[in-house]
């Protein structure tokens, strides 16, 4: 946990590691295996959304300039967010499968969109029960991402 930071809900019986092998975990095969397709979609954002449906995200945690592309929220039904499935037909088939399979708790599905030179401050999320899965559609030479102590590119 960043800085101190507690998380809401902790399992102390959760093992604690930085990076999880993505080949243990079913929803990263099925978005490894549709990065492709997904990537030539969603390229065109922001530019090419559907209007209103990308919006600057509104936290302390970064600064540069993150916006974002909710289709499913965890706090229940995301305002666009059909909007959002019809947009993207391809990634939200992804998705809807993701979502399928693992029930309603398969959490919050995001696009985030960094421009470059965006920083994010060390932060943590709610619980330590959540997998955080991210995949880098296009991103900048040498950028990377730290966990902890450990930095991946």
């Amino acid at each position: 946990l960043a800085d101190g930071a507690a998380a809401a809900r902790f399992d102390p019986g959760l093992r604690s590691r930085p990076w999880s092998p993505a080949e243990e975990f079913e929803a990263c095969r099925l978005l490894e295996a549709a990065a492709g397709e997904i990537r030539e979609e969603l390229l065109a954002l922001p530019e090419g959304a559907p209007p209103g449906l990308v919006t600057d995200v509104r936290d302390e945690i970064y600064e540069g300039r993150w916006q974002q592309l909710v289709f499913r929220s965890t706090a229940g039904q995301a305002p666009d967010q059909a909007r959002a499935l019809e947009a993207y037909p391809r990634t939200a088939r992804v998705l809807v499968e993701i979502a399928t399979r693992f029930g309603p708790d398969s959490g919050a599905m995001v696009v985030s969109i960094l421009q470059p030179g965006t920083r994010l401050r060390p932060h943590c999320g709610a619980t330590n029960g959540r997998l955080r899965i991210h995949l880098g559609l296009e991103t900048d030479p040498g950028a990377r991402i730290r966990v902890g102590d450990s930095w991946r590119s």
